[in-house]
């Protein structure tokens, strides 16, 4: 029994990871035959096929309820690609849905899933391997934690790839977003930084706030959501427009349903009493 929680701790995360990695050559496939027909992201966003870059034209896109947010799945070789969207997310505002689906299309066209899965594998792989050799070095009391060597040593690889994959995929977003999406998901994540203000000081163990850095404690993948919002910001400024707050179209109705929706995300992901 022993032997075999030995070998779940050391090897179970790189089979955790590969799965990860094949799901995203056969989960879309999947999703397609469960679900049936789709929009298309070439329909409906054809400025990302206008600008040289070679986004296969097949991605299918499904609204899922009880969903938040967005995610995709997919390569831009497999045989099929899709992106799964919020139903809520869309009906709370169509230009930051839009602004989020072309950021997933990123995540297919750069391969990001296969790869992130396969190099968290193959690190909590050598991390296994290396489990004897690590324990030959630890006294008796502490050689059992290097069990947990491929875990960490997984999770951190895991972290640090999506956290590039996610900036670029922000990039990616900004560059093909037209003005309304921008605005839109300005809106958005300024909702969110908002709702992580007047919540931090009331659910510390929630949500961290450094200096004017702004970020979910559960979130260790994306950018801080200041920076984030920066980045927007700084795509608004290069189009020599202001930032969605200080327009006259800023809609105060709309802004308090955007943080209505960060609070029920968050009563979700941390299971807060909130009101």
């Amino acid at each position: 029994m022993a032997s075999l929680i030995t070998n779940a701790l050391s090897w179970g995360p790189t089979a955790y990871y590969a799965l990860g990695a094949i799901n995203n050559l056969i989960g879309p496939s999947l999703i397609k035959a469960l679900r049936g027909s789709a929009r298309l992201a070439k329909d409906l966003f054809p400025e990302v096929y206008t600008q040289g870059k070679n986004v296969r034209p097949d991605i299918a896109i499904y609204q899922v309820p009880h969903l938040r947010g967005a995610t995709a799945l997919g390569t831009s070789f497999g045989p099929s690609a899709v992106i799964l969207v919020g139903k809520d997310l869309s009906a709370l505002d169509r230009q930051a849905s839009n602004y989020v689906c072309k950021h997933e299309i990123s995540h297919i066209l750069e391969n990001d899933g296969l790869v992130t899965g396969a190099l968290a594998s193959i690190s909590s792989a050598l991390s296994a391997c290396a489990v004897p050799f690590l324990k030959s070095c630890l006294p008796w009391w502490a050689a059992p934690l290097s069990n947990l060597a491929p875990l960490l040593i997984g999770r951190k690889v895991h972290d640090f790839v999506v956290g590039c994959f996610e900036d670029r995929a922000d990039r990616f977003a900004s560059d093909h977003a037209t003005v309304a999406e921008l605005r839109g998901i300005e809106r958005f994540v300024r909702g969110e930084i908002e709702v992580n203000q007047d919540l931090q000081s009331t659910h510390p163990h929630c949500f961290s706030v450094e200096g004017n850095t702004h970020k979910t404690l559960s979130d260790s993948s994306h950018s801080p959501l200041t920076d984030r919002l920066a980045g927007i910001r700084g795509e608004l400024k290069k189009r020599k427009l202001p930032a969605t707050q200080d327009h006259p179209r800023n809609n105060a109705t709309q802004m308090k349903k955007i943080r209505e929706y960060h609070k029920d995300t968050y009563k979700n992901v941390f299971n807060l009493n909130i009101s």
